[in-house]
């Protein structure tokens, strides 16, 4: 918990609201909070009536059809070579399912982080090659590996590119490369995760070569895993991205497959209540935890399990690897902090980390040390020979475009707007922080300042606590899935009289909370620290979430900050 200041956005006027036709008001003003106006626009954000773009229009589809065609008729193995994080394993599965939906010859392979590395290796390459490979679709990576496509190629070995990474002056020589960034690609919406632009690519296939009723058998499927690596990679849930979520979360909450289900259960989460914030809090890294510390392997075949029994055990060794992800992930991030209190002040624009820090976390690390600096950072791991590193942004600068910046000093590189990755020569680091700085600078001197990219805390609207209750809740559930780009409703509420306050496990804030004759169930998470005391009459700053409490349902005020009031 953090004490400081909020606001509250001001109440849209009365003929705004009505002009939505959405008959709530709270439902109203937080549309115009996210910048929707009139019932069309409305009800297209709410209930999913916008149309999906045409698949077809992604640049390098139809070639990439044309060679699947081929690889069908000539019965050839074909490998979807995916990443190791949710994204990438959820998009090499859904497409390697939906290929085995048409009779291919086909199998998912998902690299390991320490021996294969990020993105497409030329010696994984060369060995599936010779294990009868003749053609490979990457997942979430490849769009930068033009040396690993050109060798592939040389040996007889075929490449068809999905990727949602910055795109590099000079594609590489694939068959074809799907990639909505391409400043040729007519494709509508250009936000997919590497799982959507797969998710696209799967259901052509599907559409084109499944047997009559294949589709529609497999559609719902494709995009519950889809919604795993739309979520996970933080995309903006908007556009196509929200009726991704949408789908893919009715399927999860209804029928969801044996791995999901199992996932759920180990996260104390119930079928039916799950939402995209879940999915990105509590599935996401249980499934990224096997990419981070041991094999990704394990991730890909809890998604492909078949049995409740398989996948329960999955899921159990899931939860293990998750635990010792959490302990190194802290042992590193107490790590850059000492390594960042070393740097002068005030801090530079951006940051560079390097060190030895464990490989399968400097993602979370870099993301911790940005939140917490308030800087786009990067955090590199620096081995004799080489250092690997992750980059994590920081308000609306674009961390792909700055590491693209500093191309001619990297090995290798890839990334979109909000994170990125690379690998440089440890004699270059210096170079590298320079000239990231200098890129982060740039992009500052061309938009608001840091300190005006310093998120606030802005309260959506202020409630009456009287407002808050169970209604409040199924009004709330029409926003879901919420998310990067469409945030979790945000409220204040005043002169709430603090009847209860006690720590519990883990060091959180059981609060009970009453005011003109109604009674508040409250958590705060972290917030032990700093109780207020039991009659202190206190403003509160929440989200609010159905719970259930002694086998009653409620709606509950998760808080985030509180001060004394004034009312």
């Amino acid at each position: 918990m953090t004490i400081g200041d909020w606001s509250v956005l001001p109440r849209a006027p009365g003929e705004t609201l009505d002009r939505l036709g959405v008959g709530s008001p709270v439902l109203a003003q937080l549309l115009v909070n996210r910048g929707i106006d009139g019932a069309s626009a409305s009800a297209d954000f709410l209930w999913g009536r916008g149309e999906q773009g045409d698949p077809i229009l992604l640049a390098g589809m139809k070639e990439a059809l044309a060679r699947i065609d081929a690889a069908l008729r000539r019965d050839e193995s074909i490998v979807v070579y995916g990443d190791y994080d949710v994204d990438g394993v959820s998009g090499a599965t859904l497409l390697a399912l939906a290929l085995r939906a048409i009779g291919a010859r086909v199998r998912a392979f998902i690299p390991h982080r320490d021996r294969d590395g990020y993105g497409l290796n030329s010696a994984v390459l060369t060995r599936l090659r010779a294990e009868g490979a003749g053609l490979i679709i990457s997942v979430d990576c490849g769009v930068s590996a033009g040396i690993e496509i050109e060798r592939a190629k040389r040996a007889g070995l075929d490449v068809i590119v999905t990727d949602h990474h910055h795109v590099p002056a000079e594609l590489p020589a694939a068959v074809a490369v799907i990639n909505p960034h391409r400043l040729d690609c007519p494709y509508p919406f250009k936000a997919l995760a590497g799982a959507g632009v797969a998710l696209r690519l799967a259901q052509v296939v599907v559409r084109n070569w499944a047997p009559a009723g294949g589709f529609t058998a497999i559609d719902d499927h494709l995009h519950e895993l889809a919604m795993l690596g739309t979520v996970s990679d933080v995309m903006p849930l908007v556009g196509e991205n929200r009726e991704i979520v949408r789908r893919g979360l009715a399927r999860m909450n209804t029928n969801p497959s044996p791995g999901i289900a199992a996932l759920l259960r180990r996260a104390g989460l119930n079928v039916g209540w799950a939402t995209a914030e879940h999915v990105a809090y509590k599935l996401a890294p249980r499934l990224n935890a096997a990419g981070r510390v041991a094999d990704p392997e394990l991730a890909h075949l809890l998604l492909v399990a078949t049995t409740p029994a398989a996948a329960a055990d999955i899921a159990e060794q899931l939860e293990v690897l998750n635990t010792r992800r959490r302990m190194m992930t802290e042992e590193a991030v107490g790590a850059a902090r000492v390594e960042m209190e070393a740097l002068d002040t005030p801090l530079p624009a951006a940051l560079v980390l390097s060190g030895h820090y464990p490989a399968g976390v400097l993602g979370l690390v870099a993301a911790r040390v940005a939140e917490e600096a308030q800087r786009p950072t990067a955090v590199l791991r620096c081995d004799p020979g080489l250092c690997r590193g992750s980059v994590r942004g920081f308000g609306s600068v674009d961390v792909g475009r700055a590491v693209a910046a500093c191309a001619d000093l990297l090995d290798a590189f890839g990334g979109h707007a909000a994170a990125a990755g690379l690998s440089i020569a440890p004699q270059l680091v210096e170079h590298f922080r320079a000239r990231f700085i200098e890129a982060v600078t740039a992009q500052q001197s061309d938009g608001p300042s840091l300190e005006r990219l310093r998120p606030g805390r802005v309260a959506d609207c202020r409630l009456h606590p009287r407002s808050i209750d169970l209604a409040l809740c199924d009004v709330l559930a029409h926003l879901e899935p919420c998310g990067e780009g469409n945030p979790t409703p945000l409220f204040e509420t005043r002169g709430l009289r603090v009847q209860e306050a006690r720590s519990v496990a883990g060091g959180h804030l059981r609060l009970r909370l009453a005011a003109d004759g109604v009674r508040h169930q409250a958590i705060a998470f972290g917030g032990a620290s700093r109780a207020p005391r039991p009659s202190d009459l206190i403003d509160v700053l929440f989200h609010v979430r159905r719970h259930r409490w002694r086998d009653v349902d409620c709606a509950e005020l998760e808080v985030l900050d509180w001060r004394p009031s004034d009312s």
